[in-house]
């Protein structure tokens, strides 16, 4: 290969190539002077265009660089507003609801203060049936021989979150008032009470439309028809519950990454993606995630599992359920994520979706856990994986009482008895 220059540098003498174009003669080495002048014309023309070319992508390489400086620039600026616009925001909210500057920082220091605690030395820990006697566990008819019912949840503290997923940290103290949450996630046939046109149709030639299957290929919006409706008849508030209420209820008072003893097996548990579904969707890419069977293919009947030691059915595996927050994946960085009940991001800053927990019965082992967050895809319909539970506070939540008046009227569709 012919080197034409002696220090990586090419001084050029001017010429024009058949385009009219100025190029530059080199200055070549002297000893690879007689090289040079064997070329051909021809052939130190196409030599001259290369070092052209080159020189224009060294050019354009040092511009992305600079244009790539100036736009992570921005991005972090804008996270920087977005954060300081948010914690405004939570400040005022914070300010609202009567809780001092003294309080907010505290909520502050405990994010990096915080240690795991052992439900024994607690006094308020949520463990043992004393905190059990201030509800009680009641069933409501729903008409034509369909009921829900509803368990008592105590008030109590709980560590929130885990170090395993970015959007799961900090871990973070949470304190909650106790409320009511359904024992089941919403059926086909509680659903129907509601909606007679529900249907969940097939999905590979499997029906997930039994009536004691949860209502699956469900929006966060229908969801919410549903609690409203629910809300109506009974003359209770009901809503869906917010991500610390799912969690505190699904870890009830464990700590680890799911509610059943360490050595059981996942099969025996929950309903998620065992070797039940290979075969099962032909044409589906999905395969089993675990090498055990639990006999379900798709959802399974509410309650086929064994419930966690609140007598909470499927909290894991089955359907995905579907909470009142909007997904965030930084908002357990903030104060209001340690606040008493928290409700979650203020929705005009919130990534878009809704969070859904538990896994489904075609989820990932990283979603069979307590403390696993997913953020719902917007076209909710794709499949029979997202459903969801009722909860009622015995303390009316703040903005509860909105969700009254902003869904949708649908007792048109409501089932006649």
């Amino acid at each position: 290969m012919l080197c034409i220059g002696n220090t990586g540098r090419e001084t050029m003498d001017k010429r024009t190539d058949r385009r009219g174009d100025t190029l530059r003669e080199p200055r070549i080495r002297p000893d690879r002077q007689q090289q040079w002048d064997a070329l051909t014309p021809e052939e130190k023309e196409r030599h001259l265009k290369k070092i052209r070319t080159m020189n224009v992508i060294k050019y354009l390489v040092v511009a992305l660089q600079i244009a790539a400086i100036f736009y992570y620039s921005k991005v972090a600026m804008d996270m920087k507003d977005k954060r300081q616009r948010q914690a405004e925001l939570d400040y005022e909210r914070m300010q609202a609801e009567g809780i001092t500057q003294a309080q907010l920082d505290e909520m502050k220091l405990e994010q990096f203060q915080f240690s795991l605690y052992d439900p024994l030395d607690n006094p308020d820990a949520p463990v043992g049936s004393e905190h059990r006697d201030a509800g009680r566990d009641y069933e409501i008819d729903l008409g034509r021989g369909v009921t829900l019912e509803m368990v008592w949840i105590p008030p109590g503290y709980f560590d929130m979150g885990s170090t395993q997923s970015s959007d799961e940290q900090p871990v973070h103290r949470v304190q909650l008032d106790g409320f009511w949450l359904g024992r089941y996630e919403v059926t086909n046939a509680q659903y129907r009470r509601f909606d007679y046109r529900h249907h969940t149709k097939k999905f590979h030639s499997q029906d997930f439309d039994g009536d004691d299957q949860p209502a699956s290929r469900i929006s966060p919006e229908e969801a919410e028809g549903f609690c409203a409706w629910l809300s109506r008849k009974t003359g209770n508030t009901f809503a869906l519950p917010t991500e610390a209420q799912w969690e505190y209820a699904c870890r009830a008072g464990s700590v680890g990454d799911a509610y059943w003893p360490a050595g059981d097996s996942v099969c025996t548990s929950a309903n998620v993606a065992d070797q039940s579904i290979d075969g099962a969707f032909p044409g589906w890419r999905m395969t089993s995630q675990v090498d055990c069977k639990d006999g379900f293919a798709g959802t399974a009947p509410v309650g086929s599992f064994p419930p966690n030691p609140w007598e909470l059915y499927d909290m894991i595996g089955n359907v995905d359920e579907i909470c009142a927050d909007r997904y965030d994946w930084d908002f357990y960085s903030r104060p209001m994520a340690s606040s008493k009940n928290p409700s979650g991001p203020i929705e005009e800053l919130a990534d878009r979706g809704r969070v859904a927990r538990g896994g489904s019965w075609a989820g990932f082992p990283s979603d069979w856990r307590s403390a696993s967050r997913t953020q719902l895809i917007s076209d909710f319909q794709l499949g029979p994986f997202q459903g969801f539970r009722v909860c009622r506070n015995a303390t009316p939540r703040k903005g509860a009482d909105e969700v009254m008046s902003t869904v949708k009227q649908t007792g048109d569709n409501e089932t006649q008895d």
